[in-house]
């Protein structure tokens, strides 16, 4: 507005909104979405929809690298407005667990994947890998991208994502009254394996199993 020269009350003629509105815009006291945005750089701006959209995209992407201190790949997506970078980290085995030490505590990633917001409970704290492996089939299939939450809380039922040793998997987990937990696989040709509560470690819960296009 100021390289332009263009006034509150410019705006609010090219928009058809009143200067009160458009002045809770500019002190940041009303909320911009990506259709106000839209018009705002078309009607007033002079943009193309083309170039309006892909400066947009590029002020999403800044914002969650900024957000979660990442460098967003080249040529990153834009996203929906209810989508959500997060990490993409190495494969993790449902049988055999492998070391991700390292990448969990320095968020060492692959790739960032667009997931949905409903699926998001802390960016801060969600992460995506591969699944590798058939012991949690048919719900956890070789190849699906798994959404994990990082907590160490446990509640019945859930699949988690557990280090025993030096080893990571998944399983759901049941603790015993005996102080041992019983590793559930969901594929029936992997027994159920009993070890003690001081053994496994609660590395993070399943928020939801997806086929993403990782881009």
């Amino acid at each position: 507005m100021d390289e332009r020269n263009i006034s509150g009350v410019d705006m609010a003629k090219k928009l058809d909104r009143t200067p009160a509105s458009i002045s809770l815009l500019i002190n940041g006291k009303r909320p911009l979405t990506d259709d106000l945005i839209l018009d705002i750089l078309i009607k007033v701006f002079s943009f193309t929809y083309d170039d309006a959209t892909a400066k947009i995209g590029e002020w999403r992407i800044a914002e969650y690298s900024e957000k979660l201190g990442l460098n967003m790949p080249d040529g990153a997506v834009p996203m929906a407005e209810n989508y959500t970078y997060i990490p993409l980290v190495s494969e993790v085995s449902c049988g055999q667990g492998m070391d991700m030490d390292t990448i969990i505590a320095n968020g060492e990633h692959e790739a960032l994947i667009p997931v949905p917001n409903e699926y998001v409970k802390d960016d801060t704290k969600t992460f995506a890998f591969t699944a590798k492996g058939n012991s949690m089939s048919n719900e956890i299939q070789d190849g699906d991208t798994v959404i994990i939450y990082q907590t160490k809380d446990y509640t019945p039922g859930k699949v988690y994502l557990y280090k025993l040793g030096e080893d990571y998997g998944l399983a759901r987990l049941k603790r015993e009254p005996d102080n041992t937990v019983t590793i559930q696989k969901a594929n029936p040709q992997y027994p159920p394996v009993q070890v003690g509560q001081r053994d496994i470690e609660i590395c993070g819960v399943v928020q939801v199993v997806l086929n993403l296009r990782v881009y």
